[in-house]
């Protein structure tokens, strides 16, 4: 195996492997049908629990398990944690074993990933394949902004999934400029750069422009891909409040931007009958979480202290 710290401070590392892989660690059921019949023990001396380390692992083949030889294509490095050995992105064919002084090994396969700041003073390893029922999933982003006032423009974007984001750049082109400036970083909020759930990202970019600024992000993952969201358009003026709503379509949790927030009381929920089945009192946030369960088509609007409704948006809920 190897270990390489992306780090700039050094660290002192032990390591062990064994023979065998329980579904507990050290007891339960035997894995070796799923995995490679090894785990790997990994700590850091000095700054257990930091920093950004990629692990490389390389095992024989011989040591394959029958499933993992047969979905070897979906293989990947597996951590144990309190709730089990965990499932990891990217999977894919082990590469022909380097780990040596000398040639490729032909019958030895290395598996890599990278670590953030989840090596502590003993952490267990193993690899595993996966069953190559489901499509390797991909990072789903929902990005918007507004301006808070004269000078300042909030970006917000919310992820699910989010797979093997290493950050996010946000990048701003003004409408006299030709092309697009990093403004600032924020780095993945996803545990070892992988989430199922709801993650929220908001950014202020300090913008005083009179004219129109676009905005948009670029994700990096963790072998140095890129890829690019959507752009969004924001304005010179506040427009004294405006009703953002992602994502639409919805499963069942979404979120309401309100911008202006002062201007308004209430945001509304009604269904296709125009009875309202929901009523949220803003109390000045900026962002509120909303959810419905049963699928359908609504409309979503905010209502002002003087209960004027100032605007409505439809709603999609498909229950997924």
């Amino acid at each position: 195996m190897s270990i390489r710290s992306k780090a700039s401070r050094g660290d002192d590392y032990h390591v062990r492997v064994s023979d065998g892989v329980k579904k507990d660690l050290f007891s339960g059921t035997d894995l070796k049908a799923q995995g490679v019949n090894k785990t790997w023990e990994i700590g850091k001396r000095n700054n257990p629990g930091a920093d950004e380390v990629e692990v490389a692992l390389q095992h024989l083949t011989a040591d394959e398990g029958s499933q993992f030889s047969r979905n070897r294509q979906y293989s990947y490095v597996s951590q144990y944690t309190g709730a089990g050995w965990d499932t990891a992105y990217p999977q894919g064919s082990p590469l022909t074993g380097y780990l040596t002084t000398g040639a490729a090994l032909a019958n030895s396969g290395v598996n890599t990933r990278t670590m953030r700041s989840a090596i502590t003073a003993a952490s267990y390893f193993t690899k595993f394949a996966g069953n190559g029922d489901t499509s390797l999933p991909y990072t789903h982003v929902w990005l918007s902004g507004w301006r808070l006032d004269k000078n300042n423009v909030q970006v917000y974007w919310t992820t699910k999934p989010e797979v093997n984001v290493r950050y996010f750049m946000v990048e701003r082109r003004l409408s006299n400029e030709t092309r697009f400036r990093n403004r600032d970083s924020m780095s993945s909020k996803a545990v070892n750069g992988y989430s199922t759930t709801w993650l929220n990202y908001t950014m202020n970019d300090p913008n005083s422009y009179t004219g129109i600024s676009y905005y948009r992000l670029r994700l990096v993952d963790y072998s140095g891909g890129i890829s690019y969201t959507n752009i969004v358009a924001v304005g010179s003026k506040t427009d004294g409040y405006q009703l953002l709503l992602w994502p639409n379509p919805s499963a069942r949790n979404f979120y309401v931007g309100v911008n202006g927030a002062a201007a308004v009381k209430y945001v509304v929920i009604w269904n296709v009958l125009g009875q309202m089945i929901h009523r949220e009192l803003v109390n000045d946030r900026s962002i509120i979480p909303l959810h419905i369960n049963l699928p359908g088509n609504y409309f979503v609007g905010f209502i002002s202290h003087s209960g004027q409704l100032l605007e409505t948006k439809k709603l999609v809920v498909t229950g997924d």
